[in-house]
């Protein structure tokens, strides 16, 4: 039967303040009804602490202990057919992908590389640097850079995507201090790739050289490709480097 206590009374009952019932009024079942009355309900008994096991007895087969925890156990010992309304089989796949995601996401993803190569021409022995960046404006600036501490002219020949490491070692032989090599070793293989200019670079040059050639219909629609531009800026640089004509400008 439901029965109706003031809170007076219920603290009474309870051996506290009514104080103290407004601060604890949650850990009881009882609602407010109003503000001197309380509907109160019988409470639940709840397991709170488990008994130590006992070995044997009727006591023994009544408590029902939380299951051990097994720790160290591999994926392939895992029992899924003990998953409650079925084999497990939908556990087992969800906890191998979850594997799955969690090796993708420790997977360090390379970032691309952009390796350039700046010339130095020198009397005694030209250099080439082979160095990296990020971005083809960073390329831009680490070119410049060149040229703002090097007291000999540098030119930018150009850059391909790579790793700037793989270069290294196998230049190595060729090294003269940390990223310049000697250029007449490198020569050749620098030339034969398929180098690229910055987009400033681009923007510089083709309208200069069109109104070098404007007179020259065929050489004003290779200028539309930039691998044409870039082939004559190199071979602008290397005449210069023979003597044959003044030094390129950008």
């Amino acid at each position: 039967m439901t029965k109706y206590l003031s809170a007076k009374e219920k603290a009474q009952e309870l051996g506290i303040t009514t104080s103290g019932l407004a601060k604890t009024r949650h850990l009881y079942k009882h609602i407010k009804k109003s503000p001197r009355k309380y509907l109160y309900f019988p409470e639940e008994y709840i397991l709170t602490h488990i008994p130590a096991p006992v070995e044997s007895g009727p006591l023994r087969s009544k408590l029902k202990l939380p299951p051990k925890r097994r720790r160290k156990v591999s994926s392939s010992e895992l029992n899924y057919y003990k998953v409650n309304g079925g084999t497990g089989e939908a556990f087992q796949l969800e906890n191998q992908r979850r594997k799955e995601q969690s090796i993708k996401n420790k997977t360090v993803i390379e970032k691309k590389e952009l390796v350039y190569f700046v010339l130095q021409p020198d009397d005694e022995m030209s250099a080439v640097k082979v160095g990296k960046s990020s971005s083809e404006q960073k390329v831009d600036q680490r070119a410049s850079s060149c040229n703002t501490y090097n007291p000999k002219h540098t030119y930018l020949l150009g850059y391909i995507e790579g790793a700037e490491k793989e270069w290294h070692e196998k230049f190595k032989e060729h090294c003269i201090h940390n990223e310049w090599f000697n250029w007449f070793a490198l020569k050749d293989t620098i030339l034969s790739l398929n180098l690229k200019l910055p987009a400033s670079y681009i923007g510089v040059l083709r309208p200069r050289y069109k109104k070098e050639c404007k007179n020259d219909p065929r050489k004003l629609s290779l200028l539309e490709k930039d691998e044409y531009i870039v082939r004559t800026w190199i071979s602008e640089i290397l005449e210069s480097i023979s003597g044959d004509i003044t030094s390129p400008k950008m």
